[in-house]
């Protein structure tokens, strides 16, 4: 399980160097567009911060079994079966959030 954990950010370097940091507005956008919870939307950031469910239960102060509960609630919330599939998904959510909002500075550059 840490190597996947462990894997999201390395392959995210890998395979989107450009990506920078995720700041506070965009993150909200992407997690809106899933409909995730504000306790769930922040067990995925860390998820996608490399942190085990342990840690995760540490840092929120809530037990492991509720971390898995909230994975679990997530995973089928928004039709992925894991951690990659997950970090895959708010990836491309966060790419075509970009997107689209370099298209809207364009047209306003007009």
């Amino acid at each position: 399980m840490h190597a996947i954990v462990n894997a999201v950010p390395a392959l995210v370097a890998e395979f989107a160097p450009g990506i920078g940091t995720v700041n506070d507005e965009e993150w909200h956008q992407v997690v809106s567009s899933m409909a995730l919870t504000p306790q769930q939307a922040r067990v995925v950031r860390l998820i996608l911060g490399s942190r085990a469910d342990k840690q995760i239960a540490r840092e929120i102060g809530v037990s492991f079994g509720t971390v898995r509960a909230h994975l679990s609630r997530v995973f089928e919330r928004i039709g992925t079966s894991g951690r990659m599939e997950l970090a895959a998904l708010v990836f491309t959510r966060l790419m075509e959030l970009r997107d689209r909002v370099k298209r809207e500075e364009g047209r306003q550059q007009c």
